[in-house]
């Protein structure tokens, strides 16, 4: 999965929550911040049990979930207003609610 925004405080931070809201592993992420003001995000993603990501329509459904979240970071512009279609910028709560986030599944000791 991939996501290039403007540069919006806690985007990251954002983004993998939906992530694993959703049921989702990050299993790699990567950040690369730009001088012109964007940033470029990769993350692979699987799903809780560890399957690859196959039904388009959950394909979808993360899409969706990851848009709303992104929006609410402040001025967001589509691939579609790159492309010359309607403009679908927006200005919303630069201060989102807070994410709740799942109990792991299983946890490691590392102490022994």
């Amino acid at each position: 999965m991939l996501t290039y925004t403007p540069r919006r405080l806690r985007s990251f931070a954002r983004t993998t929550g939906v992530l694993d809201q959703m049921g989702l592993n990050v299993v790699d992420a990567r950040l690369i911040t730009s001088a012109n003001g964007f940033s470029l995000e990769t993350y692979e993603v699987l799903e809780d049990n560890g399957a690859v990501i196959a039904d388009a329509a959950r394909v979808q459904e993360i899409e969706r979930g990851l848009w709303r979240a992104l929006k609410q970071v402040g001025r967001f512009t589509t691939r579609r207003d790159a492309a010359g279609a309607a403009p679908g910028s927006h200005v919303l709560d630069a201060h989102p609610s807070k994410l709740q986030r799942r109990q792991p599944q299983r946890t490691d000791d590392f102490g022994n």
